[in-house]
C-alpha cells in the first residue's frame, strides 16, 4: 500500500492554502458525536499548487505551472442564482471576502496567472466564481457536469446546482470511471435552478504523458477529457487515481460518496512528504482516528427521513477509511502524509503561519 518513491529527477510541487470565504456549519449534520445546538464558522479553503515546469493543455509551457484546488464561496451572494441565494441563508453568517481572487491578488498574483483549476465537487461552497478565471482550464471529476445539468433525484436543501456555472469557461471532465454509479442515500438529493438552462460548450484539450486521449467530439455539451481505462490506476489504498502531469507529482484521487464527481488531490511536496487535499471527504480530523464519524440527521421538512450530508454514506465511509489507511501506512514508512480538507476549522486556526504566500 506504500506510495511510489521519488523518480530520478523527480519534480515536486508547493501547496499554499488560503481563505476563499467562510460559512457557518451546524456540527450535527457533519459528524457524530456533536452538540446539536453548536454552529461553527469554518473556512472554505482554496489551495494554490505550483509546479516548476509543467505544461498542461498547452498552458505553463515549461515555466512555473500554477493550478488551484477549489475556489470556495462566491465573492458576492448576488452572484449565486436565486434558488441558491435563498439556500445559503441557512449557512449564515457567511463571509464572502476575501474571495479566492482577493487572496491571490494579496499575494501578488492574478486570475491570468492560474493555468488550471481542479474543483473537488460542484457544491456552492467549493465552486466559487469561475467567471473570474476565464483563461484557466477547469478540471471536474467524472459525472460532475451531469450533476450540474440534470441535478440528482429527489428533493433536498443542501445540493442545489446552477447548470450555467461554467458557461464562460473551458471545462474538462475526467472519465470514464470503471465502477458502478454512486447510489443515493435517503434525503441526499438536489435541485437544479428551473430558471436557468444549460449552455456549456465543448473544449478540446490534452494531457501529455498520462494515458489520456484527446476528445474532439463537438457533440459533447460539456468538454471532456476521456481517460483510457488503463489510465485509472490503483495507488496505495485508492482504487482509481490519475497521474495528472505524468511525473508523479500530483495525483487525482477518485473519492466517491459525497457527491458524484468528488475528487481529491495527492501532492508530492518533498522526497519524504505528501499533502492530501481532501475536499469534503471529511470535516474534522478526528474522523480519521475514529473519535468522530459520519452521521445522519432528521429531514428538516419533518418527514422523518434520515438525511446524510453525503449522497452515498457507505461510499463516503470507504473514502474516509482510505485516507485514514494512507496516513497510517505513512507512519510506518519513511514519509509523511498530511491530510487537509476544506472546512477543518481546527487545522485552519493552528496553521495560520503556513497560509499563502507560505507553503505546507
Amino acid at each position: 500500500m506504500a506510495l511510489p518513491p521519488p523518480r530520478e529527477g523527480q519534480n515536486y510541487v508547493t501547496v499554499s492554502p488560503f481563505a476563499a470565504g467562510h460559512i457557518t456549519l451546524p456540527e450535527y449534520i457533519f459528524y457524530a458525536p456533536s452538540d446539536p445546538t453548536t454552529k461553527v464558522l469554518v473556512p472554505s479553503m482554496s489551495f494554490l499548487i505550483q509546479h516548476p515546469k509543467a505544461s498542461l493543455f498547452g498552458q505553463g509551457q515549461g515555466s512555473i505551472f500554477r493550478m488551484l484546488f477549489d475556489l470556495g464561496v462566491r465573492a458576492e451572494p448576488t452572484r449565486y442564482v436565486p434558488i441558491l441565494q435563498k439556500h445559503i441563508k441557512s449557512r449564515s453568517p457567511i463571509k464572502h471576502r476575501p474571495s479566492a481572487l482577493d487572496s491571490l491578488v494579496s499575494a501578488g498574483l492574478g486570475a491570468d496567472d492560474i493555468d488550471a483549476i481542479a474543483i473537488s465537487h460542484v457544491h456552492w461552497d467549493h465552486h466559487g466564481d469561475p467567471e473570474d478565471f476565464r483563461n484557466s482550464t477547469f478540471l471536474l471529476g467524472p459525472g460532475a457536469t451531469k450533476v450540474l445539468s440534470d441535478g440528482l433525484p429527489g428533493t433536498g436543501n443542501h445540493s442545489i446546482f446552477d447548470p450555467n456555472l461554467y458557461q464562460t469557461n473551458k471545462v474538462l471532465e475526467f472519465g470514464p470511471l470503471p465502477e458502478a454509479p454512486i447510489k443515493s442515500s435517503s434525503c441526499c438529493h438536489s435541485e437544479v435552478d428551473p430558471h436557468y438552462t444549460t449552455s456549456m460548450t465543448a473544449t478540446n484539450g490534452e494531457i501529455h504523458g498520462n494515458g489520456y486521449s484527446e476528445n474532439n467530439d463537438s457533440s459533447i455539451s460539456h468538454g471532456k477529457v476521456e481517460a483510457q481505462s488503463s489510465a485509472w490506476r490503483r495507488l496505495g489504498p485508492f482504487p482509481h487515481t490519475l497521474d495528472l502531469l505524468g511525473d508523479g507529482s500530483i495525483y487525482v484521487i477518485n473519492a466517491p460518496g459525497h457527491l458524484p464527481g468528488h475528487i481529491n488531490l495527492l501532492c508530492r511536496v518533498s522526497p519524504v512528504k505528501w499533502i492530501y487535499l481532501g475536499g469534503d471527504t471529511f470535516h474534522d480530523r478526528r474522523m480519521l482516528t475514529g473519535e468522530k464519524w459520519i452521521t445522519t440527521y432528521p429531514d428538516e421538512s419533518g418527514s422523518g427521513r434520515a438525511c446524510c450530508i453525503h449522497i452515498d454514506k457507505e461510499a463516503a465511509q470507504r473514502s474516509l477509511l482510505r485516507v485514514s489507511e494512507l496516513v497510517k501506512v505513512a507512519e510506518n514508512e519513511d514519509y509523511e502524509v498530511e491530510p487537509v480538507v476544506a472546512h477543518d476549522v481546527v487545522w485552519w486556526k493552528e496553521n495560520q503561519h503556513r497560509l499563502l504566500p507560505n507553503t505546507l
